[in-house]
């Protein structure tokens, strides 16, 4: 971006610090910019590229999905361990960053006011990478616009790298105040936000950078080519233009699951243990009692999972727990839900297949599988499953709910139907 704008000033990059992450709320459907026709399920594919790793440590390779064309679905015993709402941070450095210059700082960048961006895709600050693949194959965009919530004291990584086309990758990094934080070359640099430059992506087919920041901060993501830049957002960017995208939050995953701390243990009715409101409020609801007894490792699971939840993604909370045993509050004739091992629940476009923004259904499934306590989800969308059980298998060596942890049978669209190990801690 050579020759821009007048810089910010740094108290303005500053007030960018004390904002939390404002992601859309994800209703079924995509963001308003978003106008392409959804991409067939059977036409999407993925890959994985995580790697095996020790389950106790809690770490997984990363998840990835890919797609193409500009596409609404993006062109991706007891039990052990406490009910905390973020995992460690990783310890890992910049790595041959350019530290950021306190002395320099980013000009002011509007992508999506001259450009045609589409926005769909939302990021949260789930510990671990993300990773996806996309395209420009639509010709109707040429700026890609992604949310972020990072969070205080967990440094975050994103990488843009070109895969087809002839173009080079530029980043850009505003925060939800408008302030930009990054313009593709020069970071934000303060005791409250660092941005260090591994890549600009100008000479080459990358564009990479770490963020830390001192408080929680929500962040717009701009992917585009620097022709596009120089040229004002006015060009086109080519339509076989693609790219791989990844987010990495340096944290390990938070695992095990506990009891809920108003858990009565005396409470047992059938065998089963009923699932207490939430403590504190707002993390899930239920319903009646009678519907919503399980064994006590499910109790254990639906209650650390939705405080996890509620932590990185506070727009889709709380958890609405439906149906854990057949009874007389049950909507429907269960087949499964007979062994206190099964229960059924919405978390509005995470838990829905007809959503374009398919990053927090992965997100609510990873959890699940941090706990290292599930045998399987039913939920019919194979984007998300693409991505899910590549991150099940790098994750853990016991053998899913029916040889397979998330997996398409009919109804499945609008609600996850999670199953918990047995009592006697299988599967099968």
């Amino acid at each position: 971006m050579r020759g821009r704008a007048q810089p910010l000033s740094t108290p303005a990059i500053l007030t960018a610090t004390a904002l939390l992450a404002a992601c859309a709320d994800g209703d079924a459907g995509s963001s308003a910019t978003d106008t392409e026709g959804t991409t067939s399920s059977a036409a999407t594919t993925s890959t994985s590229t995580s790697t095996s790793t020790s389950t106790s440590a809690g770490t997984q390779g990363p998840t990835e999905a890919s797609s193409s064309g500009d596409s609404t679905s993006s062109s991706s015993g007891a039990t052990t361990g406490d009910a905390t709402t973020g995992g460690e941070t990783s310890g890992a450095t910049t790595g041959g960053a350019d530290r950021c210059d306190p002395d320099a700082s980013p000009i002011d960048v509007d992508p999506c006011g001259p450009a045609s961006c589409w926005s769909t895709l939302t990021f949260s600050a789930i510990c671990g990478p993300t990773a996806l693949t996309e395209d420009f194959g639509s010709g109707a965009y040429n700026v890609h616009h992604f949310t972020l919530a990072l969070r205080a004291g967990v440094p975050s990584r994103i990488t843009f790298t070109r895969t087809g086309g002839d173009f080079a990758p530029a980043l850009i990094i505003r925060d939800t105040m408008g302030n930009t934080l990054f313009d593709g070359e020069t970071g934000a640099c303060s005791d409250a936000l660092e941005v260090d430059v591994l890549a600009t992506g100008v000479d080459g087919d990358a564009a990479i950078v770490e963020l830390s920041a001192t408080a929680d901060l929500g962040l717009d993501l701009y992917l585009t080519g620097w022709h596009v830049v120089d040229g004002g957002f006015a060009p086109a960017m080519p339509t076989d233009a693609a790219y791989a995208f990844e987010i990495d939050n340096q944290c390990e995953p938070a695992t095990g699951a506990s009891d809920p701390p108003n858990f009565d243990e005396g409470d047992v009715e059938g065998g089963f243990h009923v699932l207490p409101d939430a403590d504190p409020p707002g993390l899930y609801t239920h319903k009646d009692p009678d519907c919503s007894r399980g064994t006590r490792r499910m109790i254990q699971v639906l209650t650390t999972v939705a405080a996890r939840w509620h932590a990185i993604r506070p727009e889709f909370a709380p958890l609405a727990f439906l149906d854990l045993n057949e009874a007389w509050c049950s909507n429907v004739d269960h087949a499964t839900h007979d062994d206190g091992t099964h229960a059924d629940l919405k978390a509005g476009c995470a838990t829905n297949v007809d959503c374009a923004n398919w990053i927090p259904a992965l997100d609510l499934a990873r959890l699940f599988i941090d706990t290292g306590e599930v045998c399987g989800i039913l939920f019919n969308d194979a984007k998300v499953q693409g991505a899910v059980n590549p991150y099940f298998e790098a994750a853990h060596d016991y053998e899913p709910w029916k040889q397979v942890f998330m997996r398409t049978v009919d109804g499945h669209v609008a609600h996850f139907h999670v199953r918990v190990k047995k009592p006697d801690g299988t599967c099968n």
